[in-house]
């Protein structure tokens, strides 16, 4: 619930009114504090997770390499309305070296992993290894293995080059496809993830990437019963 605070009216050979003065003080004692919660975005190198981030906090499509320096611990912080009450979320990325020796990822990933209350998996609809990785790989497993039950959303990025020829062609020549949406849903579906979107950091409108950020803050609202209920049906399977 939003507060608007009342001024005080001060007159000449007036003061302080008391009986304003009690209704703001009491405005601002019932004002609720925002919710806080972490939201982690992994991905294999290149598919896109800088881009995205930086669009839903800032609304800007970065240029290359915007954060090389700070693949690890890079993070922004982003208000989100949802009905009514503030969500302030910190969106935290971590990246996977491109190099397959590199192994600063696997030292750093628990660092960044710790406190989440949603883990965003993303991939690239142009390369199929991305989206091999987040369940064969690294991903999943070093999600499982670090948060136990989380909430999982599974994000398919550069949705714009579907229509890139160019990009169709080289996928063409190497024996391979763009991958569809029922390709993103399958693997939801594998994951259990709890919901799954595509979009393009580079060319999708400021609002339907606010509805992303609104959904990831809707979901980490749930984050303590679903976990429960997560953790519940575990049990059961065992």
């Amino acid at each position: 619930m939003k507060t608007t605070r009342t001024q005080l009216e001060v007159g000449p050979g007036h003061g302080t009114n008391p009986r304003k003065d009690s209704v703001e003080i009491a405005a601002v004692a019932q004002s609720p504090a925002p919710t806080r919660r972490k939201i982690v975005f992994l991905g294999s190198h290149g598919c896109g997770q800088t881009s995205i981030i930086t669009r839903l906090a800032q609304d800007y499509f970065p240029v290359a390499g915007t954060w090389t320096n700070s693949r690890y611990f890079g993070f922004v912080k982003l208000k989100v309305q949802v009905k009514g009450d503030t969500v302030k979320l910190r969106m935290c990325e971590g990246g996977t070296p491109p190099e397959p020796h590199d192994l600063s990822g696997v030292r750093f990933r628990p660092m960044i992993l710790e406190g989440a209350n949603v883990a965003v998996l993303l991939y690239s609809i142009e390369s199929p290894e991305s989206l091999e990785e987040v369940v064969q790989t690294r991903l999943i497993p070093e999600v499982r293995q670090h948060l136990g039950p989380i909430i999982t959303v599974l994000l398919g990025c550069k949705m714009d080059l579907r229509e890139d020829h160019s990009e169709q062609l080289r996928l063409a020549e190497s024996g391979r496809r763009m991958l569809r949406w029922d390709d993103g849903e399958a693997i939801r579906k594998q994951i259990g993830a709890d919901l799954f979107f595509e979009c393009s950091a580079k060319e999708d409108s400021t609002e339907s990437l606010q509805n992303i950020s609104v959904e990831l803050a809707r979901l980490s609202l749930l984050y303590p019963y679903r976990i429960r209920e997560k953790r519940g049906k575990l049990c059961n399977i065992m």
